[in-house]
């Protein structure tokens, strides 16, 4: 298919010109339009070129579309890509990493909150450790999502709504994380499905609810706690008098 074709095909379906590229087996990193794989195509000596919009990453066999090269080429650049599941893996793979890393990092701070915040005594301030472990979860998430939108190419220039207006970008998701983690946090992971990488929603939520789960039993056993022991002292001082 030529690069026309693949805007005609944008033109047909409704669709923003958002594609996912392989060159000689290997994927980049992030989605590019028909006018930048034209670019990329002119730019190199490459055997073969592969697009796949963006929509039809999630699909269990993406129909990868052969790029035709210019005809000023050598015929041997022409020669198709047998397998798209080679394409599909290296599509995957260097996107999934962080994803899994994202979706992890509030779980670990659930069972430090258990089996580090939930064993120290009073005096060394167990409430505080709470506190700033709970915030550093939701700022490194933060931080670490703002990253890979920005690598899956979330709200860059040619990533557009339907009505032609910008989407939000990597310090959109960022900032959305940091007032209202345990929506956005799930959310993120449901909507860089959009962008080629795996749809963890589901994930998401159940680590969300967890990570909440053990903020609050915590912090409530600590409360109890500082209270059984002022209740102590009170006892104390109510035999002295």
């Amino acid at each position: 298919m030529k690069p026309k074709q693949l805007r005609e095909w944008l033109f047909q379906n409704g669709q923003e010109d958002q594609w996912w590229v392989c060159i000689d087996t290997v994927t980049e990193e992030s989605p590019l339009t028909v006018a930048e794989i034209e670019d990329k195509i002119a730019s190199g000596d490459y055997v073969t070129v592969q697009a796949l919009h963006v929509s039809q990453s999630e699909m269990n066999n993406p129909p990868w579309i052969d790029v035709e090269m210019p005809s000023i080429q050598s015929p041997r650049m022409r020669s198709p890509i047998n397998s798209p599941t080679i394409a599909a893996a290296s599509l995957q793979k260097p996107r999934e990493t962080l994803g899994i890393f994202i979706l992890l990092l509030p779980l670990i701070s659930a069972m430090l909150m258990f089996y580090w915040v939930g064993s120290m005594n009073m005096f060394q301030n167990p409430g505080s450790t709470l506190s700033m472990l709970g915030i550093g979860t939701v700022i490194a998430t933060g931080i670490l999502i703002g990253i890979e939108a920005s690598q899956l190419g979330i709200g860059i220039d040619s990533d557009k709504d339907k009505k032609g207006r910008k989407k939000v970008g990597p310090i959109g998701w960022v900032v959305f994380t940091l007032l209202v983690w345990i929506i956005a946090f799930p959310a993120y992971l449901g909507y860089r499905s959009h962008y080629g990488a795996k749809n963890m929603l589901v994930g998401g939520i159940a680590v969300a609810l967890i990570f909440l789960a053990a903020f609050l039993y915590i912090e409530v056993s600590i409360a109890e706690r500082a209270d059984e022991i002022r209740r102590s002292f009170q006892d104390i001082e109510d035999a002295f008098q």
